[in-house]
């Protein structure tokens, strides 16, 4: 139930972002809608208030098979993380004293300056306000129930859109439009923290009064506070990691081209990336199933589940490069007009992220999910990403900061992962990754091949699309073809789940 309700739900997403990136550039104009995709980057940054703690409840509480031990991991990581909040709160207002603090992020117009520091300061407040609320949303994944998390999210998605049309509708400024999407946010997390609680057999009286009972010291010393610390740390290093890896690239475009360059950037990024969503649904529905085994030590399933992974998480992001290479330009141009669109290089160096992403997040998973961190390549990736990003901006635009967020990965996690874990599990299951690299060299870089001679030549629109549409189809059957027992059994899997 977890991966197709997760399709199901990130398909919804997927609209509403296709709804709201023409709506918010047609309102709030390019510079505004530049100014906002920076304001995210920042609190992309500011998510660093997490520390980590989600995923340490997510791999302790999946790990816990007493209801009692997993609301000592919950109700503990929710006062930690409270109390971190509390402390980045305050250094951000602070910080915001300087009358010139929104200079940190890049160039921002004299006619839009003070519009777009005043959305800038009350998103950031009330998304650390949200940060404490939202570690009851991650205790649905660990109870596996990740089909409830994905609708939670859908819903700030969409109460997120509507705060986007009422400010349309009434006339409001991005500092209108920010004070009802953090509200909206906040409001959802709190309704999703009553639903968790009450699934678990607790009141909000009984938690009150039962809170020092929570705090006791756990049968388990896994579930402790000073464990939690110690996994939420090594996963705030791989998160810092990823921070500079996703949301940086706006900053560098930012300070280097201006905030209305960022827009473009952004646009391509986002259309390219909703696709992700083909193989992100499948890991988020496979990953607590990892703990839960490994914990058994079913070494076996562990093996058996891998090496499907290291299949049909390639050809997915295959799909999400060709498809990006093949349609981005034409999407977008119907989509929100020819400005919106980054470029070839930039469409295909997002797509071929994605495909790294694809293939990676089989290891990374993998890791995650038996705490086995991968924090030192998590850091390489992000200092590759940034030094890359800012010397190919110079010679290649924002293009080049896409092809340094490509290379990074590449040169970085995408070849360590997989032999840091198969170390770290102690040689204990045997990776077969003959299959994806034959699937690479025979059928996806032929084809994408094709489909970047398509885009650099000067065809009619409708030859193109017939063109690339074919070269996609002759993909998904090939893969088909090669890796049809593969898929019928994942199939047969995820229908059973």
């Amino acid at each position: 139930m977890g991966t197709f309700s997760g399709y199901l739900l990130n398909a919804l997403s997927v609209i509403i972002n296709v709804l709201s990136v023409p709506i918010s550039l047609a309102y709030f104009g390019a510079v505004r809608f530049g100014a906002m995709a920076v304001a995210n980057s920042l609190l992309a940054y500011l998510s660093v208030t997490y520390f980590g703690i989600p995923n340490a409840v997510n791999v302790l509480a999946a790990k816990a098979l007493d209801t009692t031990d997993q609301l000592k991991v919950i109700i503990k990581s929710f006062l930690l993380i409270a109390m971190i909040s509390a402390l980045v709160l305050a250094a951000f207002i602070v910080m915001t004293l300087s009358p010139h603090w929104i200079d940190l992020l890049g160039k921002i117009p004299e006619g839009v300056y003070e519009e777009v520091r005043g959305a800038i300061f009350v998103s950031a407040i009330l998304f650390i306000v949200n940060v404490p609320l939202s570690i009851f949303l991650h205790g649905f994944s660990a109870r596996q129930k990740v089909h409830l998390l994905k609708t939670y999210n859908s819903v700030s998605s969409f109460l997120t859109f509507l705060s986007l049309l009422a400010s349309v509708w009434l006339g409001g400024t991005l500092v209108y439009y920010a004070f009802l999407r953090g509200v909206a946010v906040i409001l959802v997390n709190i309704v999703a923290a009553v639903h968790l609680l009450t699934s678990m057999g607790v009141s909000a009286r009984n938690l009150v009064s039962n809170v020092s009972q929570f705090l006791t010291p756990s049968g388990n010393a896994e579930f402790s506070i000073s464990s939690i610390t110690r996994t939420s740390s090594r996963f705030f290093l791989v998160y810092l990691a990823g921070t500079i890896v996703w949301s940086t690239d706006n900053l560098v475009i930012s300070h280097i081209l201006g905030v209305e360059a960022v827009t473009p950037y952004t646009i391509t990024f986002r259309l390219i990336t909703m696709t992700y969503v083909m193989f992100s649904a499948f890991n988020e529905a496979i990953s607590p199933a990892f703990s839960k085994t490994y914990s058994t030590g079913d070494y076996q399933w562990i093996e058996k589940v891998y090496n499907k992974m290291i299949i049909i998480l390639p050809v997915l992001g295959g799909l999400v490069w060709i498809g990006g290479v093949s349609f981005s330009r034409d999407i977008i141009n119907l989509w929100v007009g020819p400005s919106g669109y980054g470029g070839l290089l930039m469409a295909f160096s997002i797509g071929g992220h994605g495909y790294l992403c694809a293939v990676n997040s089989a290891p990374v998973n993998l890791g995650n999910s038996l705490n086995h961190v991968f924090v030192s390549m998590a850091i390489a990736e992000a200092v590759a990403n940034f030094l890359f990003s800012v010397l190919l901006i110079k010679y290649l635009g924002s293009g080049g900061v896409a092809l340094g967020t490509f290379l990074g990965t590449l040169l970085t996690v995408f070849w360590i992962s997989p032999l840091y874990i198969y170390r770290k599990m102690d040689k204990k299951i045997r990776f077969n990754y003959g299959p994806s690299i034959k699937h690479f060299f025979v059928i996806l870089l032929p084809l994408l091949i094709c489909v970047l001679l398509v885009q650099s030549i000067s065809l009619m629109v409708e030859t193109r699309v017939a063109l690339n549409l074919s070269f996609v189809c002759i993909y998904l059957f090939l893969s088909y073809v090669l890796f049809k027992k593969d898929v019928n059994e994942v199939f047969v899997y995820l229908k059973n789940k």
